[in-house]
């Protein structure tokens, strides 16, 4: 396998997430848009779609379909079940971070008007918990968020994506790069993702299975889900502006400047990355 085949397969999967993209975004704004019963439970057609439309190309190519299944066949070692478990906080810490992180760069520039200005309260707790306790709520935190969404984008992202940069760039380039595309899919909440696509990247490498990072991203969506964590990552009184109440942010912001890069160097020679790519050297390359 040459250098100059193993670019085009990282960037054929680059394009095959894209051109996904491309084509859901017009279907769902002229024709998912238009299920008026979906919008009134407040289901995500679009964003199910293109999950739907992914994991459909995963079964009907064999290629996608044989990487998949070796993927998910490596389980998680128990020696690391209790890193899983440290990784799950330590990813959840960042969701709590970035807000943190926005608050504190709002107070910084323009003080506690600023800050108020930009979390002001939308909408009383009564109402938030309705809403996630919908019908659309629940499809889209614990179905979407807590099943479909971590085995798709782990497979795209970790599976695919990063494993064929890997062999091109070295590790840590292709960390950064499929984190940053990790990131650009969720164009709302970039800087969370961005770190956490780097914490699946070290744990799958320390661990070998793409399980690990699945559990990770799927006990992240549904802890952050509003009756859960998710009550709590924007802190009660930040109406008034002030800095105080955003302590718990701030605390994780700390925490999370620190554990990242500590835990992204202990992922740099990682025993089980490669024990893993010397059963299969060749099991992201995509031949199609």
């Amino acid at each position: 396998m040459t250098a100059k085949n193993e670019i085009a397969s990282g960037f054929q999967i680059a394009f095959f997430i894209f051109a996904v993209l491309l084509l859901a975004v017009p279907a769902d704004r002229y024709f998912f848009s238009r299920w008026e019963w979906a919008a009134k439970l407040g289901i995500p057609v679009g964003r199910i779609m293109i999950l739907v439309l992914t994991a459909a190309l995963f079964l009907a190519v064999p290629a996608l379909r044989r990487i998949c299944k070796d993927l998910l066949a490596v389980p998680i070692p128990e020696k690391n079940l209790p890193e899983l478990a440290a990784v799950a906080l330590l990813e959840l810490g960042v969701g709590f971070a970035a807000l943190g992180a926005w608050a504190l760069w709002w107070w910084w520039s323009g003080g506690e008007t600023t800050l108020a200005h930009h979390f002001s309260e939308p909408m009383s707790d009564t109402t938030l918990l309705e809403r996630a306790l919908s019908v659309g709520g629940v499809v889209t935190a614990l179905l979407l968020g807590g099943f479909v969404a971590p085995i798709v984008e782990e497979l795209v992202f970790r599976g695919l994506l990063y494993r064929a940069w890997e062999r091109q760039w070295g590790w840590f380039p292709a960390a950064i790069a499929s984190s940053l595309v990790f990131a650009y899919m969720h164009a709302a909440v970039y800087i969370s993702q961005f770190i956490g696509g780097l914490l699946f990247v070290g744990l799958y490498r320390r661990t070998g299975s793409l399980r690990a990072a699945i559990a990770v991203h799927s006990i992240y969506n549904v802890a952050l889900w509003y009756p859960l964590a998710g009550r709590f990552v924007v802190p009660a009184g930040r109406e008034t502006g002030a800095i105080h109440v955003w302590s718990p942010n701030l605390v994780c912001l700390a925490v999370v400047i620190v554990a990242v890069p500590v835990y992204m160097w202990m992922s740099r020679d990682a025993k089980a990355a490669r024990a893993r790519d010397a059963v299969d050297p060749d099991a992201t390359i995509l031949r199609i």
